[in-house]
Order: C-alpha cells, then structure tokens, then sequence
C-alpha cells in the first residue's frame, strides 16, 4: 500500500522537474506504471490478518482504489488536447493536481485511522479548487 502513496508522490514531483516537451509523456507512463500495483490489490487475500498499522484493505476501499487509479489516465487521456494549448506551468499544475488528488484519494479510501482519514480526505480539497477555479 505504500509504495502506491510513494508512486503519486515521485510522479508529482517528475511532471514538476521534468522539461516542457515530455511533461505529458512522464505523467502518461508513470500513471501507467501505478495501474500495475493496484493489480496487485485485488489478489490480495482479504482477512483480518494482513490488517496492519494504519492502512487496510476491504472491499468497499478496495473498489474505490482501483477506480480512482483506474480514472486517473482516462481524466488525462480527456483533457489533454484541451490543456496542451495553455501555459507551461498551468500544464504543470493541471497534472499535478490530477495526480495528487488521486494519491490522496487512495490514501483516504485505505485509511483505518479516523486521524489519517481526515487529513487525507482535507488535502483533497486544495487541488478540487485549483481544479475547479481555473
């Protein structure tokens, strides 16, 4: 489950560092490249025993994850031919968001902490109105 929280972070912060011509093909490949882990979710076993620390699975949250990593390509998919014409940096920020909001969503939808669960499902709130506003 971490390593899905620590993909969306390392793929914010490549669509942030990376040059102006391959902005949208690292955000296309890494998206792709977290479809696989949520893959994996589904074969988990599903008992009380893999419960640990603050994260869990069940199948409500597992049905969420996999949707919310499953809509994050087809949102960029959709909207790219609509964005390649604006800035750089709107650019930047647009897949930025896109990909935060998603990592914070598998965050809140995995959450067993009520703590946890919160603040996930708060950061969710800044890019919804960056997204939103512009």
């Amino acid at each position: 489950m971490n390593h899905l929280v620590l993909g969306y972070v390392g793929l914010v912060i490549g669509v942030i560092v990376t040059k102006k011509t391959i902005v949208w093909r690292v955000g296309q490949v890494g998206r792709v490249l977290l479809i696989l882990p949520a893959t994996v979710l589904v074969n988990m076993n599903m008992t009380i025993s893999n419960v640990r620390y603050i994260i869990t699975r069940d199948f409500v949250s597992l049905g969420l994850t996999v949707l919310s990593i499953w809509l994050l390509p087809l949102i960029l998919l959709a909207s790219q031919q609509h964005i390649v014409s604006e800035s750089l940096i709107y650019q930047r920020v647009f897949v930025g968001c896109q990909v935060f909001l998603t990592g914070a969503l598998v965050l809140a939808f995995i959450a067993s902490d009520l703590l946890l669960f919160y603040i996930a499902f708060e950061s969710t709130l800044l890019p919804t109105l960056i997204l939103i506003t512009r």
